[in-house]
């Protein structure tokens, strides 16, 4: 996932990972990478996949004490 950002020129690049920033990329094409581009990729993917399901367990936690109600 990667969404556009204006540098101090006004220059329009990609920064690409949510909501680790993984890698950015320049007008021009270059990219910015370093050596915490690896972890950021696994802490995103961790992330992604921990969030949705403490949501779920929040959902269903109270779905089921309003039932035990």
């Amino acid at each position: 996932m990667s969404y556009p950002y204006a540098d101090a020129t006004g220059s329009v690049g990609r920064v690409a990972g949510v909501p680790f920033i993984v890698a950015y990329f320049d007008a021009g094409g270059a990219d910015y990478v370093g050596p915490l581009t690896m972890p950021a990729v696994v802490l995103n993917a961790i992330f992604w996949f921990l969030v949705p399901q403490i949501i779920m367990y929040v959902a269903f936690a109270r779905r089921l004490r309003h039932r035990a109600t």
